[in-house]
C-alpha cells in the first residue's frame, strides 16, 4: 500500500514537471539556441566569464533581462545580415544589367559602323552623305569610335578627290558630298569633335573649298591642292602644308603658328593679319601675296 502511494506521488510530480516544461517550451528552445550559438561563436575566455556571471546572479529577473538582450541582439544581427545580403544581391544585379546594356550598346555601335561604311560605297551621293552624318553622330555619342570615324572620313575625302574624273568635274569647288565631309570633319561648328586625332588629307583635291574658321590644327595637308579656297580665320596651328598649292587662297586672319609651309605655293594668297609666328616658309613662293 505504501509503495503504491509513493508511485502515485512520483507520477503526480512528474506530471507537474512536464506541464511546466510544456508551458515554457518556447523559452527553453530560445535559451538552448542562444547557448548553442554562444558555445560555437564566443571565445572560450568570454564564454567562461558569461557562465560565471549567470551562476553568480541571484536575481533571476536580471538574468532573464540579460538573456532577452542577447536574443534581441541576435535578431538584429540576423536582420542586418539579411539586409546586407539583399543589398549585395541588388548591386550585383545592377552591375550585370549595366554590363548587359554595355554589350548591347557596343553591338549596336558596331552594326551602325558597319552599315555606314557599306553605304559609303553606294552609287548615290545622297546615300553616302547620309552615311557621313550617321558616322558623325556615332563619333559624338561614343568617344571610343571617334578616331576610327576620323580616319574613315579622311580616307574617303582622299580617295574620292584624287580620282581624275572628280577633279575634272569639280575643278572650281568641291562636290556637295565632299564639302559635307569637310564640314563634319573640320568645320567651325562641328570639327572640334576630331581635334585630338590626326587628320590625314595629304594630296587631297580641295580647290575652292569653303574652310572658313575650320578646325585644322595639326592636320596633314602635304601637297594638298587648295587653290582659291577660303581659309579665312582657319585654325591651322602646327598644320603640315609642305608643298601645298595655295595660290589665290584667302588666309586672312588665319592662325598658322608653327605651321610647316616649306615649299608651298602662296602666289597671290591673302595673308593679311595672318598669324605666322614660328611658321616654316623655307622655299615658299609668295609672289603677289598680300
Amino acid at each position: 500500500m505504501r509503495l503504491k502511494n509513493v508511485w502515485t506521488w512520483c507520477k503526480a510530480k512528474l506530471k507537474q514537471l512536464l506541464d511546466r516544461l510544456t508551458r515554457h517550451l518556447d523559452q527553453l528552445i530560445a535559451i538552448f539556441v542562444i547557448v548553442l550559438v554562444l558555445v560555437v561563436l564566443m571565445p572560450e575566455a568570454w564564454l567562461a566569464k558569461l557562465i560565471e556571471y549567470l551562476l553568480a546572479t541571484s536575481d533571476k529577473r536580471e538574468a532573464l533581462v540579460f538573456i532577452g538582450i542577447g536574443i534581441g541582439g541576435l535578431v538584429l544581427w540576423q536582420r542586418a545580415r539579411s539586409a546586407k545580403e539583399q543589398v549585395d544581391a541588388m548591386i550585383k544585379a545592377t552591375e550585370r544589367h549595366a554590363e548587359t546594356n554595355e554589350i548591347t550598346e557596343a553591338g549596336h555601335a558596331q552594326e551602325r559602323l558597319k552599315t555606314s561604311i557599306e553605304h559609303l560605297g553606294d552609287d548615290k551621293a545622297l546615300v553616302r552623305i547620309g552615311a557621313t552624318f550617321e558616322l558623325y553622330h556615332l563619333a559624338t555619342g561614343r568617344e571610343d569610335y571617334r578616331e576610327t570615324v576620323c580616319h574613315i572620313l579622311c580616307g574617303h575625302i582622299r580617295q574620292t578627290t584624287q580620282e581624275t574624273n572628280y577633279q575634272k568635274q569639280h575643278a572650281n569647288k568641291p562636290s556637295e558630298e565632299i564639302q559635307t565631309f569637310l564640314n563634319l570633319l573640320c568645320g567651325k561648328e562641328k570639327g572640334h569633335v576630331f581635334n585630338l586625332y590626326k587628320r590625314d588629307l595629304t594630296s587631297s583635291f580641295l580647290q575652292g573649298a569653303n574652310l572658313k574658321g575650320a578646325q585644322l590644327q595639326g592636320t596633314d595637308l602635304t601637297e594638298a591642292q587648295l587653290q582659291g579656297a577660303n581659309l579665312l580665320g582657319a585654325q591651322l596651328q602646327g598644320a603640315n602644308l609642305l608643298g601645298a598649292q595655295l595660290q589665290g587662297t584667302n588666309l586672312w586672319k588665319s592662325q598658322l603658328q608653327g605651321a610647316n609651309l616649306k615649299g608651298s605655293q602662296l602666289q597671290g594668297a591673302n595673308l593679311e593679319r595672318a598669324q605666322l609666328q614660328g611658321a616654316n616658309l623655307l622655299g615658299a613662293q609668295l609672289q603677289g601675296a598680300n
